[in-house]
């Protein structure tokens, strides 16, 4: 795997030109916003909060109750991996772990977040001998007709990479360009990827505005639908809000005989922790 470290949206774009390939379609893209997170998917670390090691048979446990447990919660007849696909839409913990076909939205994700991190960005060329030779494309009659059961006995017997185009093409998936690929362990070992390209924490939040105003890739495109920004907005993700409406309602709070001045300073304070550079702040 190379690896090298990038401080501007120009230097990555560079570095994903040199990344060696046939054909660009069959490059995947997935971005983290902390470089010392291994690719993990959100049911793997979810076994980890209760057990030090997961097995296999673990995972594989684990998927078939709660596809259970998410069948007593709907009306339609879907099968496992639909519905599996429809959980980790809504947030749910699977096996399932996100690519994009878009390195840019790769870029996004790794710099929204874990803001005192380096983010990175992992490249996994399905082309490549070494992936190719590990890696099925799941057919939609097979996604509609086998079980995880079957899916995982498959995957042991020919694969260990399952690439899944999920089957609903609602506007979040089309924006970012998603494709799921689904471990039996539920974890990607370094070995499959080619290229990790590291984003300087200093960068990050730089990148992320050039992102926005230059590509239209930002968090109220890329999460368009309701859900997507609900889950945007919850306990676990980082606060979003411009600085300048912190500004704007401090400017509100002053008043001539200072009652609303200490509010005002508070304010103004949380405008600063969200972006200390801006110098503005500190005068007003």
């Amino acid at each position: 795997m190379n690896t090298v470290t990038v401080s501007t949206i120009e230097e990555y774009i560079e570095e994903v030109s040199k990344i060696k390939h046939s054909k660009i379609s069959k490059t995947l893209y997935r971005g983290q916003a902390n470089y010392e997170w291994p690719i993990h998917s959100s049911a793997f670390r979810r076994l980890l909060k209760s057990f030090p090691r997961i097995s296999d048979i673990d995972l594989k446990i684990y998927l078939i109750e709660l596809l259970n447990d998410a069948r007593r919660r709907i009306i339609e007849t879907k099968s496992d991996t639909e519905l599996l696909i429809e959980v980790q839409h809504f947030g749910g913990a699977t096996n399932l772990i996100d690519f994009s076909k878009n390195p840019l939205v790769a870029l996004y994700f790794a710099c929204n977040g874990e803001y005192g991190k380096a983010g990175t960005v992992f490249s996994l060329i399905t082309e490549s001998s070494h992936v190719k030779e590990n890696f099925y494309e799941m057919k939609s009659d097979v996604l509609r007709e086998k079980s995880i059961s079957e899916i995982l006995a498959l995957e042991n017997k020919s694969a260990n990479l399952i690439k899944i185009n999920p089957p609903f093409q609602n506007n979040r998936v089309i924006k970012q360009e998603s494709v799921l690929i689904m471990t039996k362990d539920g974890t990607i070992d370094d070995s499959y990827i080619d290229t990790r390209i590291i984003i300087e924490k200093k960068a990050k939040k730089e990148i992320l505005n050039k992102l926005e105003c230059v590509y239209c890739i930002s968090e109220e495109n890329l999460f368009i639908d309701f859900h997507g920004w609900a889950f945007q907005n919850s306990c676990s993700n980082w606060i979003s809000i411009d600085p300048n409406v912190f500004a704007e309602y401090a400017k509100k709070e002053c008043s001539h005989d200072y009652s609303g001045n200490y509010e005002a300073i508070e304010l103004y304070s949380k405008a600063i922790q969200l972006d200390a550079e801006n110098k503005e702040y500190y005068f007003e």
